[in-house]
């Protein structure tokens, strides 16, 4: 049977690649902050044209770190030495960003959500912000959230008008990189609402960035690709990522 193979199709998230996620950036009106580290294990700096960024100090990273972090089911966690994810493996990533961030979801209650299906690329949750205030968070695939924003988290502090091409932009920019993009957005809600349905996705949300996750090719995978090429065979990649972040992983 495989002598007679002429392509072979393969998944790209932990086949051709390590499925060990590390967020790289984070993408805001009030600037493209760069995360350095690696893995699961929370260290590393957060910086802002070279200078550490602090959570108090920067409210667009504050917001988007909020959303990753709360409206997420994943933790990270040392074992034997080693930082191991419980949970998935995206998630973990932002988990990890969070702590680097020196960010605590704990306060946070949670009173309902909505868990990510493939069918909508996205999570969302209902929660009680540690000032009081009820909002639902939402994080997912950057082209199904900016389907749900009529606003953006503009660079003076205030709410403005969605600029779509803006972020289209640097969705492109960052998965011509490799990296997989993932978006967060927010919106607060009356203290007396305590059920989340998509309906409640489809009102005015307000886009608050980006976050540019790697996720490098396994070694292993490059030479098996070699040795197909040589017996003459094409290798087909499928995934569900941006096609840029797939052309820059096939390309490596």
């Amino acid at each position: 049977t495989l002598g007679s193979v002429t392509v072979i199709c393969s998944d790209k998230t932990g086949t051709l690649t390590r499925n060990e996620m590390t967020a790289r950036h984070v993408v805001t009106r009030g600037g493209s902050y760069d995360v350095s580290g690696t893995g699961y294990r929370p260290e590393g700096d957060i910086t802002l044209d070279g200078r550490a960024a602090s959570l108090d100090q920067h409210g667009h990273l504050h917001a988007v770190i909020e959303v990753v972090a709360v409206a997420n089911d994943t933790q990270v966690a040392e074992e034997d030495g080693q930082w191991k994810v419980t949970g998935e493996p995206t998630e973990g990533a932002l988990r990890t960003l969070a702590h680097k961030a020196g960010f605590d979801a704990g306060a946070h209650a949670r009173h309902a959500s909505i868990p990510f299906e493939s069918a909508n690329k996205f999570m969302a949750t209902l929660n009680t912000t540690p000032g009081g205030a009820r909002r639902i968070l939402l994080k997912g695939a950057p082209d199904r959230l900016l389907d749900r924003c009529s606003r953006e988290f503009g660079a003076n502090g205030g709410l403005e008008p969605l600029d779509r091409a803006f972020w289209e932009e640097r969705i492109d920019a960052l998965s011509a990189e490799g990296l997989r993009v993932l978006a967060a957005a927010a919106r607060e809600v009356p203290d007396s609402k305590s059920e989340l349905a998509l309906e409640d996705l489809d009102e005015d949300m307000v886009f608050l960035g980006l976050i540019g996750i790697i996720d490098p090719p396994r070694p292993e995978a490059t030479a098996a690709i070699r040795s197909c090429h040589t017996a003459g065979i094409r290798v087909k990649m499928i995934t569900g990522d941006h096609a840029g972040t797939a052309c820059a992983i096939g390309l490596e």
